[in-house]
């Protein structure tokens, strides 16, 4: 309960900074071993667009994106340094997501789902 609340406070300084004071400023470790969700896996949609850039001023350092077309995709692994797994469900196969959810479990990453549209990633990522 104690990391969650530095991670969520974190990311509440965080976007102060980035939408209020239009500087760049970075979070990157508080306290014992704590570190910020500063790593993101996109899996969907062909090409992500502007959604790429603002995932950066969301806070997002490293954004990993894999497209859901091709079949070989569904062999790749989850990459260690991923924090989050983003799902776009709009622009995916069904055996995909169903893999993509067993490897996130046995990596124990949490995955999210919404849709390609910039509001509805925002609106899951303020859950976060």
């Amino acid at each position: 309960m104690n990391n969650l609340y530095i991670l969520l406070t974190k990311r509440i300084i965080l976007n102060y900074y980035r939408f209020n004071k239009r500087e760049s400023f970075s979070i990157k470790s508080v306290g014992k071993g704590c570190k910020a969700m500063t790593s993101l896996m996109v899996v969907g949609a062909d090409h992500l667009g502007n959604i790429q850039d603002k995932l950066k001023t969301f806070g997002f350092e490293d954004i990993v994106h894999v497209d859901g077309r091709k079949v070989q995709v569904v062999k790749r692994s989850i990459p260690d340094h991923v924090d989050l797994i983003l799902v776009l469900t709009d622009y995916i196969n069904h055996n995909l997501a169903k893999v993509i959810k067993q490897k996130a479990k046995e990596c124990n990453k949490p995955v999210y789902y919404c849709k390609r549209s910039w509001s509805s990633i925002q609106q899951t990522l303020s859950r976060v």
